[in-house]
């Protein structure tokens, strides 16, 4: 593959980064206070892990892997909330959809932040029982 294929997604990520710092330059009230080290830090570590994506496949692969359990918990927490709420827990519809409406069907306290709850759940768990050392 042509090194173009990899460059211009890298820049891409790269500028939204630089970007985003930016931003937060500007909208800040303490410029002062920006510890510029650890700015830089993070955003080499970053870019380190965004080049190691692009550039090494078996990288990329970890995080299809852990992409794997996220949607397999998002998959238990979808069918839980569902049993429980019913269709605005994400379960089925007793209603057609007309085409063409504007209707949403995620109700983010039903559907998005059960999710949520259960990683940050887990997270808890794992750090409990002393995963994080």
């Amino acid at each position: 593959m042509q090194l173009s294929h990899y460059l211009f997604p890298i820049l891409h990520g790269v500028i939204g980064l630089v970007g985003f710092c930016f931003i937060a330059f500007l909208l800040s009230e303490n410029r002062k206070a920006i510890r510029w080290r650890q700015v830089l830090g993070g955003l080499v570590a970053q870019i380190v892990v965004l080049l190691m994506l692009f550039l090494i496949p078996w990288f990329a692969d970890v995080f299809m892997a852990i992409n794997a359990v996220v949607q397999a918990l998002m998959s238990a927490t979808l069918t839980a909330t569902s049993t429980i709420f019913g269709y605005i827990g994400g379960g089925a519809l007793p209603f057609a959809i007309k085409p063409g409406g504007q209707a949403s069907l995620m109700v983010l306290a039903l559907q998005a932040l059960p999710l949520v709850i259960t990683i940050a759940a887990l997270a808890a768990l794992l750090t409990y029982w002393g995963a994080s050392k």
